[in-house]
């Protein structure tokens, strides 16, 4: 079990006089096993990679809901020795199968989150990492300090920064918060001992593709080899029409990724939205069209949602309010 930090993940301390290794210098004192590689979404993600090349392994062959998937189960190696070295880019000691876990993280530091959410960047990343292949993404909000908790960054008050990090959690991410580097250091140690000892007896399957991943549940223990995850959570150039459409509701401001999915679900593309606008009778009508629409929750594959609803957003409707921007967002009453 390895965690993997990203290359770009940048920070000083007195760990290590290399920026890009602190985190790997830090981890690597707590016995923890890591590799430094490029990671196409998120800082820290979590492999298995197989136990060595005569390891034991088979293939399962299983109809669901007459799909014919087929299966390629692995032993896994758990080793935490702190002897184990730090790779740099996408270097690997061989060519033994890795498979990646439901956990993938992306840490921002208090004053990156204000400034993501202040230029919108924060709600393609949050698209893009629901939409990964892995079940339980979660944001990292690191801050700079406890008294920074009650402090304004990047002309966001606290109440609004928390306000966001709890909409996070609607649309269906683990938000968790530090202090400190030594904070976050605590926490990435703390979550490779829980994987490792979650996954020490267990012998996990490799999906094929994304789309034989959203046919399972966690507990059927089934992930993506990383080169598959690699590819698909890429920034690519060329979107679906649902995808792009998503892409431009998240544009339009109090409008989630939950809430995003929700005007999807009912209107696949921009086209069937405008035909539905087209089709009210009144300026009132088309204003209203999506009060009544309720957000959707959680990640998209596998049902294995983790944010809890705590009886907020995707329990209540749209209102008026939110319907009226995204009309007047894509309305016209020419």
């Amino acid at each position: 079990m390895i965690l993997c930090i990203d290359t770009r993940e940048r920070i000083a301390t007195n760990f290590c006089s290399d920026k890009n290794a602190a985190f790997a210098a830090a981890l690597q004192k707590q016995d923890v096993r890591v590799e430094i590689r490029t990671l196409p979404l998120g800082d820290f993600v979590w492999i298995a990679r197989e136990k060595a090349k005569n390891g034991s392994s088979s293939t399962t062959t299983s109809i669901d809901g007459g799909h014919s998937r087929t299966f390629t189960s692995m032993t896994l190696e758990i080793n935490s020795s702190s002897s184990a070295p730090s790779t740099t880019s996408n270097q690997c000691s061989d060519i033994r199968r890795e498979l990646v876990l439901d956990w993938i993280i992306e840490r921002k530091r208090i004053d990156d989150l204000a400034a993501s959410i202040k230029d919108r960047r924060w709600d393609e990343q949050k698209f893009r990492l629901l939409e990964s292949g892995i079940r339980r993404p979660t944001y990292l909000i690191e801050y700079m300090g406890k008294s920074s908790r009650r402090a304004e960054h990047g002309g966001l008050q606290p109440e609004a920064l928390e306000q966001a990090m709890t909409n996070c959690e609607v649309d269906g991410f683990d938000v968790r918060r530090t202090d400190c580097f030594e904070d976050t250091v605590r926490y990435l140690t703390y979550m490779s001992r829980w994987i490792e000892r979650r996954f020490a007896t267990l012998a996990i399957m490799s999906s094929a593709n994304k789309e034989a991943l959203a046919r399972t549940v966690p507990a059927d223990h089934h992930y993506l080899p990383f080169n598959e995850w690699a590819i698909n959570s890429g920034k690519v150039a060329v979107y679906t029409a649902g995808e792009m459409f998503i892409k431009q509701l998240l544009q339009v401001k109090g409008v989630s990724v939950a809430k995003a999915r929700a005007i999807v679900r009912r209107y696949p593309t921009l086209r069937a939205l405008m035909e539905a606008y087209d089709r009210q009778a009144d300026r009132y009508s088309k204003h209203n069209l999506l009060t009544d629409l309720v957000p959707e929750s959680g990640p998209a594959v596998g049902g294995g949602g983790c944010a809890d609803d705590g009886g907020g957003e995707k329990r209540r409707r749209f209102g008026q309010v939110i319907s009226r921007k995204v009309y007047e967002y894509y309305g016209t009453d020419q």
